[in-house]
């Protein structure tokens, strides 16, 4: 279900008709796997919910069950790709995506300095000056890559 007045709801159903953005990595029938852009660091991927959910007790069980099952293969597809030590999921729906449920999953690289754990920090790199912006280029890249490991 979507809603007309939110403006997520109006993205995704664009999309359905002019092609999904920049960055789509896999379309579910609930959710939506992206790699974060504009971002400084590779494998920042954002899972979206298509449906109008605003809050994670509202989503049904099918919902749930394609949830796991995308965070399942995204994460262990992200951890080949990048060889992080491990991943933070952290579920923010508010902001710049909307007022949908959204997941942020985001690699932790091995010695990755101790300010990551300071979330206000980390989300930082989703606002990335020019010298640190990862490139379009460099974004389709990883994503070409990591397409061709997440079994879904």
């Amino acid at each position: 279900m979507t809603t007309p007045q939110c403006k997520q709801c109006f993205l995704f159903q664009d999309s359905l008709s002019n092609g999904p953005p920049f960055g789509v990595l896999h379309e579910g029938r609930y959710w939506r796997l992206s790699h974060a852009y504009p971002a400084s660091m590779p494998g920042w991927l954002i899972l979206q919910a298509k449906t109008h959910q605003t809050a994670l007790h509202l989503m049904t069980l099918d919902e749930y069950l394609e949830l796991g099952l995308i965070l399942d293969c995204a994460t262990k597809a992200l951890q080949e790709l990048t060889r992080c030590e491990k991943q933070h999921c952290v579920s923010v729906g508010d902001g710049m995506y909307g007022n949908h449920v959204t997941f942020h999953i985001i690699p932790r690289r091995e010695g990755a300095s101790v300010e990551y754990d300071d979330f206000s920090l980390l989300f930082a790199c989703l606002s990335p000056n020019e010298q640190t912006c990862l490139s379009r280029d460099d974004v389709a890249l990883f994503c070409l890559k990591f397409a061709k490991i997440l079994e879904l």
